[in-house]
């Protein structure tokens, strides 16, 4: 089993993206997401904002640099981008705070939410078995 970084982690995301995309799932979750000004925890590569934002105003946040990158060329050219914020929703800052209290959010939504071992790590016990860390 190899540890996954921040980069690995956005490439193998990338990979599970590509099948649950084929499964329509992405414009599956959009059409069930209640309307309204949506935060989004986690862009993944974008499928999810890409297909919400077609209906609503949406922001996400993301902290991984590597998916932010990706999510800009499925987001590339839309009529309503949503917003992505490079930020760590377990510390935002009064900043990000009031930008997101200022988006006024009615609907939150955390479709296939994970990361990667370093985040884990970072927001589990110690003392946790390693196969129960990601469910925590």
């Amino acid at each position: 089993m190899k540890r996954m970084d921040k980069k690995i982690y956005s490439e193998h995301w990338e990979k599970e993206t590509e099948q649950l995309e084929k499964q329509g799932c992405y414009q599956r979750l959009s059409e069930i997401t209640p309307q309204g000004n949506t935060l989004e925890v986690g862009c993944g590569i974008g499928l999810t904002s890409r297909y919400s934002s077609s209906t609503r105003n949406v922001v996400s946040i993301e902290n991984n640099e590597f998916l932010i990158e990706k999510s800009a060329g499925i987001l590339q050219g839309l009529d309503n981008p949503p917003k992505i914020l490079h930020a760590d929703i377990f510390d935002l800052g009064s900043s990000l705070e009031s930008q997101i209290n200022n988006f006024a959010p009615k609907v939150l939504v955390g479709w296939f939410i994970g990361s990667h071992a370093d985040d884990i790590d970072l927001r589990t016990p110690t003392s946790l078995p390693i196969n129960e860390k990601p469910k925590k």
